[in-house]
């Protein structure tokens, strides 16, 4: 622009490249959510939603390829994390709208934690799995990365005493409360 001066100037293109790096990630967004929205819709492999990820979206190409220790990064562990991080969220979240239903208002009266317990178990999910409370919260899975674990709904029709669990103690990993 005729006399802007430098500061003005670098103003203005710090502001500009914002609006455009705003864009360009609610585009990649976007393209990710329907990639995981088709994947969890027609039943998808997660190595067809990997695979579908690469193609249908710029992600592949923005992941680092060297980390910051100068070690390389294994991308199509990175892609496997995003899918199967993200559909276990979906699942999760459509399990608990399905149980949260008006037409079973007073049916499911808790939830159960359950985490698969082997050698992979985080700390955390190992922390709560067996607890029973009437809300989760911030602990509703996934509560990590590759999160495995779930909330089974106790019912009416269950043996509960309905006292609850003790309140967990842990945090959820950063991004995930």
């Amino acid at each position: 622009r005729p006399g802007m001066d430098k500061t003005q100037a670098e103003k203005y293109l710090a502001s500009r490249t914002m609006k455009l790096a705003g864009k360009v990630q609610a585009d990649l967004q976007a393209a990710i959510d329907n990639v995981l929205d088709n994947a969890i819709k027609y039943d998808k492999t997660l190595k067809a939603t990997i695979k579908a990820l690469e193609e249908d979206t710029v992600i592949d190409s923005l992941l680092p390829r060297i980390d910051a220790a100068g070690r390389a990064v294994n991308v199509p562990a990175r892609l496997e994390n995003i899918a199967r991080t993200n559909i276990s969220d979906a699942f999760n979240q459509g399990r608990q709208a399905l149980f949260g239903a008006p037409e079973l208002k007073g049916f499911v009266v808790a939830y159960e934690y359950s985490a698969i317990l082997d050698d992979r178990t985080s700390e955390i999910c190992e922390h709560l799995h067996g607890k029973i409370l009437k809300d989760f919260g911030e602990y509703t899975p996934p509560n990590h990365y590759q999160c495995r674990s779930v909330l089974v709904p106790v019912t009416v029709v269950d043996e509960w005493d309905g006292k609850e669990s003790a309140k967990p103690t842990m945090t959820p990993n950063k991004g995930f409360y």
